[in-house]
């Protein structure tokens, strides 16, 4: 009898380690930051449908700005395919604020995308493969 309990602890500790070890993380730098007010939110997408629709990331960040620039850290990641929005909010009012014609008042940026000004990318063209138990870095340039 102690032996099955020390047996199905083994088991259950292997399990729990395993699923635990094959997750991984996405380290995002934000770059080109004009000023330090406000902070920095982040989306997470992990697939097309809801990109992006920041009430439907997968994850979500908010970090603060030091010396124009901002990093944060996407933990305990499943492999897959993913994609970034990133909106340097700098009223911190937690939105995107628009002007007259719904274009954002605000910088904004993509995992992947270096010039975006005409048109919301899609997940396709802003979307990256994060692999388990690896460290994958993203750097975004604001728009």
């Amino acid at each position: 009898m102690k032996y099955n309990k020390i047996f199905l602890s083994l088991i259950f500790f292997f399990i729990i380690f395993n699923s635990f070890s094959q997750s991984g993380k996405i380290t995002v730098k934000v770059t080109d930051i004009s000023s330090s007010k406000g902070k920095i939110l982040l989306a997470l997408y992990n697939n097309a449908s809801s990109f992006p629709i920041k009430s439907e990331a997968y994850k979500k960040g908010k970090v603060r700005i030091e010396h124009k620039s901002a990093v944060y850290t996407f933990n305990n990641i499943p492999e897959g395919n993913y994609s970034i929005a990133i909106l340097h909010d700098e009223n911190d009012n937690n939105k995107v604020d628009k002007n007259f014609w719904g274009i954002p008042k605000e910088r904004y940026g993509f995992s992947r995308i270096v010039n975006s000004i005409w048109s919301t990318p899609n997940f396709k063209e802003t979307s990256f493969w994060v692999s388990k138990n690896k460290i994958k870095k993203v750097t975004v340039k604001l728009l």
